[in-house]
């Protein structure tokens, strides 16, 4: 739910430039790319849940370190330490977070769908993911004017409004946790097509 916010949170804590900020991000990108090659290798390996667990794992993980960076000031603590610190290994788990998610729902509801609707299964995973994105990040929003609403406008720094987002995007992993547990996905190799499914019981019949 946080996404959005790590670029503006990196410039206004860090006072980072755009083109700095942008080159902190490259992480994200790799990593993403890594995942969804070597997603391929596991997901017929290991359950929907234990990937699921280890994807939550990284969004509490990313959101932490997120909430806890501390603001630079005369330039102490230096850049460098706060990247390699706290940003850096942030985006490492937030590509696991995202990209474990996506590969995941990707597989599940594809192979849900038959294969004159993968389309829309497309378009569906992908809805679904921009609304909740837009969904959360509205509620973060909604939880910072509140405490200034009741705490008047000059109550907490930019820095301290990010930080409730980033401790709501922690608390929202923790409850994804409990959710991910209590559902048994399988294995993602194990599972029969649609199209598949639909053949058996045509032969059976």
């Amino acid at each position: 739910m946080t996404g959005t916010n790590f670029p503006l949170s990196i410039e206004i804590v860090l006072h980072a430039k755009p083109l700095q900020t942008a080159a902190w991000f490259i992480p994200l990108a790799a990593g993403g790319f890594f995942l969804a090659v070597a997603g391929g290798f596991v997901l017929h390996i290991l359950s929907g849940r234990v990937l699921m667990t280890i994807s939550s794992a990284g969004y509490f993980l990313c959101c932490v370190l997120f909430a806890v960076l501390p603001e630079q000031n005369d330039n102490n603590p230096s850049t460098s330490f706060l990247y390699w610190a706290y940003v850096f290994p942030a985006m490492l788990a937030g590509t696991i977070g995202v990209d474990i998610t996506y590969n995941v729902t990707n597989v599940y509801i594809s192979t849900a769908m038959p294969r004159r609707y993968q389309a829309t299964a497309g378009a569906l995973i992908n809805s679904l993911l921009y609304l909740g994105i837009a969904f959360w990040l509205g509620i973060g929003d909604m939880a910072i004017a509140t405490y200034l609403m009741n705490n008047g406008e000059d109550s907490l720094k930019p820095r301290e409004q990010y930080q409730i987002a980033f401790w709501t995007g922690v608390g929202l992993s923790i409850l994804a946790f409990f959710f991910i547990v209590a559902v048994d996905f399988g294995r993602a190799g194990a599972q029969m097509t649609a199209d598949e499914k639909a053949e058996l019981e045509t032969d059976e019949n």
